[in-house]
């Protein structure tokens, strides 16, 4: 079996959502499922014919508004066979160099289709790279300034017209074969179709991984323009976007950016998203993406995992899980334990020597529980010192200040959700309260330190997803006190049951969380809903093993999920 393509699917959506990840684990659990040519002939072939829009509609936390009220971006989520296709597409993509954003443009970079991590080279990479060449061109331009910019509204605002229009040429330019040609346009109608009976956007959904391919293709254009109009001062990362130059000539620029934005009824935000610095001030942060911390967390990490790979038993599994509870560590643990005994077969032994050729015997052996405990600990101790220093440190009236410090912010807490005592979340989350910015992450921490989800819920089904994986490292029960069950609330609570949180609230119609507490699911499984009957019907008429399948990795190349900092990644660029 090559399991490059389900890899790819399952850690590129497994950052995403639970959901699609789980409908792919039920729809790989069916070994026929895993070969080449099911992937690249059957899966594509269905998800082209398909004339139903497979997609649920999900609602993730957008904003807290000066009211306390939440609101909420739709975000639409692929069926199985739907996610897979997409994958088989974009990794066909990848092999083109004009699906490839151009080099001042950071965002959904295309990563080697033998890549297993996903589709997209991580974000964090873009990121630093950005920062590197703003740098380069400050120190050039140090009597100039720096204007951020970013689009309302991007995805949601992309007209169906433009994007059947902008695939049609960049699949007609790379040649593409008629079956990838068909199968874009099919995703592409079947989100005009979505659009329309939602009354959600114009024709792009926002959630399958194809919309960043026809996001970067539609803008590719603009960007070559603004790129030779500016004579390489132009950088963009999604819908944030850097000019760098003289005032007079970046204000200009602006204009001739807007002015080209129109003819696809895109529009720049103005406000508190639109501002200069002057580039000499630019360049003291400079480094902000360089740290040594980020460097002790991934150490963390890839210990964690080699420990669970080199040591695939239950009883192992139970010691690690039981030092990190006794220092309040709530890292989430999956069981390499299946996977680790199958890719050590005959078949798969060449893979895994090449895979794990770098992890000498010596330095797997120091990766102990109490290593890993220790490891932690003092990865907490300096994630505070950082957080207190800076907050110390930070200027309020600054714009430009407060812009740099917030992802700092982001980084370090939401490492400290995982890592702190519940004592010290709760005095973070104080805080940091003052931050609009970081609402998502202080709620969290929040729910986290008092095991009460009841405003998790009201957020959305990423904010229940990045506090249920947490919450889950404690046998501990959650409480909540909703009055009003609407349809967020429903949807939060299918994910809670996904995850294997007990809890007890009146009968549902929501057929999601019927689905997720394997209720009617013979039902389920003739539903008019394409989702929910695809996902019922992979699943199978037995008690419910969402859970168990969470904490089973797929393949020893599975990423360790971390679904808070995924869902904070998620929730600052979606």
């Amino acid at each position: 079996m090559d399991s490059t393509i389900a890899l790819k699917a399952l850690n590129q959506y497994r950052k995403r959502d639970v959901l699609p990840y789980l409908g792919l684990r039920y729809y790989l659990d069916n070994k026929s499922a895993r070969s080449q040519r099911w992937f690249e002939e059957v899966a594509t072939k269905l998800a082209t014919d398909n004339i139903n829009s497979p997609y649920i509609r999900t609602f993730h936390f957008k904003e807290r508004e000066p009211s306390g009220e939440y609101t909420h971006r739709d975000v639409y989520l692929p069926s199985p066979n739907e996610a897979l296709a997409e994958i088989v597409l974009i990794t066909e993509l990848s092999k083109h160099t004009n699906f490839q954003p151009k080099p001042y443009v950071y965002s959904y970079r295309l990563s080697d289709h033998n890549d297993t991590s996903g589709v997209f080279i991580p974000y964090f990479n873009g990121l630093k790279d950005r920062q590197r060449d703003i740098a380069e061109a400050c120190r050039v331009k140090t009597d100039g300034v720096v204007l951020y910019t970013d689009i309302k509204r991007f995805y949601p605002s992309i007209n169906s017209h433009d994007a059947q229009s902008v695939w049609s040429r960049a699949a007609a330019h790379a040649g593409l074969r008629r079956e990838h040609v068909e199968l874009g346009e099919a995703f592409l109608r079947k989100h005009h179709d979505k659009c329309l009976k939602d009354g959600s956007g114009k024709g792009l959904l926002t959630g399958p991984v194809f919309s960043h391919i026809i996001a970067n293709l539609l803008l590719d254009e603009v960007d070559s323009f603004m790129h030779d109009l500016t004579e390489g001062h132009y950088w963009r990362y999604v819908d944030d976007i850097v000019l760098v130059g003289a005032e007079a000539d970046v204000d200009q620029w602006r204009e001739s950016l807007q002015q080209k934005l129109n003819k696809y009824e895109l529009l720049l935000h103005d406000g508190a998203k639109d501002f200069k610095v002057d580039s000499e001030a630019w360049l003291d942060g400079e480094k902000d993406f360089e740290t040594d911390i980020s460097n002790q967390w991934i150490s963390l990490i890839a210990d964690t995992k080699r420990y669970l790979i080199k040591n695939p038993s239950e009883h192992a599994f139970q010691v690690l899980q039981q030092h990190f509870r006794q220092k309040d560590i709530r890292i989430p643990l999956i069981d390499y334990s299946i996977a680790a005994k199958e890719v050590t077969t005959l078949l798969s032994f060449s893979r895994w020597l090449k895979r794990y050729r770098t992890w000498s015997y010596k330095n797997i052996k120091r990766i102990t529980p109490e290593h890993l405990a220790i490891l932690a600990y003092n990865t907490r101790t300096e994630l505070m010192n950082q957080i207190d220093k800076l907050l110390h440190m930070h200027n309020r009236s600054d714009v430009y200040a407060n812009k740099r410090l917030i992802p700092k912010l982001r980084f370090i807490a939401g490492r400290l959700v995982l890592l702190a005592s519940r004592v010290e979340l709760s005095e973070v989350s104080d805080r940091l309260r003052t931050f609009p910015e970081l609402s998502f992450l202080c709620t969290i921490m929040d729910c986290v330190a008092s095991r009460d989800v009841s405003e998790v819920l009201k957020m959305g089904a990423n904010a229940t997803q990045a506090a249920c994986q947490v919450l889950n490292s404690s046998p501990e029960p959650v409480s909540f006190n909703i009055e009003h069950y609407d349809e967020i609330v429903e949807l939060s609570l299918a994910v809670l049951a996904l995850n294997g949180i007990d809890f007890e609230v009146p009968n549902t119609s929501s057929k999601l969380r019927q689905f997720a507490l394997g209720q009617e699911l013979s039902g389920l499984m003739t539903d008019d809903d394409t989702f929910i009957k695809e996902i019922s019907c992979l699943h199978g008429n037995t008690a419910p093993r969402h859970e168990s399948m969470l904490k089973q990795a797929f393949d020893v190349d599975e990423d360790l999920a971390l679904d808070v900092i995924n869902q904070l990644q998620n929730s600052s660029h979606c």
